[in-house]
């Protein structure tokens, strides 16, 4: 099986800040995303994704600009306890994440940081929610 297809219909992350096309006759750009910025993959073709944003915007990124999302880029111990968000969205309350929990973060979208806990369960959490927490290392001595 290619390994493109594997992420038919999984969430990917930008590794570097890209142009969204609009479609693929045209070479209008409709968007300017950051890197880091998530997605879900819709369609493909032999050099490009087509993608949904959370908006629910679509448009095109070339293959090589993304990554899965499930990889996670860091992961962080929580020093307070907080709120898990269902979308990117202050009010879409799921549940809470408890002081100390571990969460490995995805990628981000507009002011929120896709999330994993221990229990393999995703939201996300606001910037400033993510900025209050710790990293962690690898190695923590």
């Amino acid at each position: 099986m290619n390994s493109s297809l594997k992420l038919l219909g999984e969430y990917v992350r930008l590794t570097r800040k890209s142009l969204m096309k609009k479609n693929m006759k045209e070479m209008a750009y409709t968007t300017t995303l950051s890197s880091n910025e998530v997605m879900k993959v819709l369609a493909m073709n032999s050099t490009s994704y087509r993608v949904e944003l959370f908006n629910g915007q679509t448009g095109y990124i070339q293959k090589n600009r993304l990554t899965e999302a499930a990889r996670p880029m860091e992961l962080l111990n929580l020093r307070t306890d907080g709120e898990l968000l269902q979308i990117p969205d202050q009010e879409a309350f799921a549940q809470f994440v408890n002081k100390g929990e571990q969460l490995a973060v995805l990628g981000k979208h507009n002011g929120f940081w896709m999330v994993k806990n221990n229990g393999g369960q995703t939201g996300w959490i606001t910037d400033q929610q993510k900025k209050a927490r710790r990293p962690l290392t690898a190695d923590p001595d």
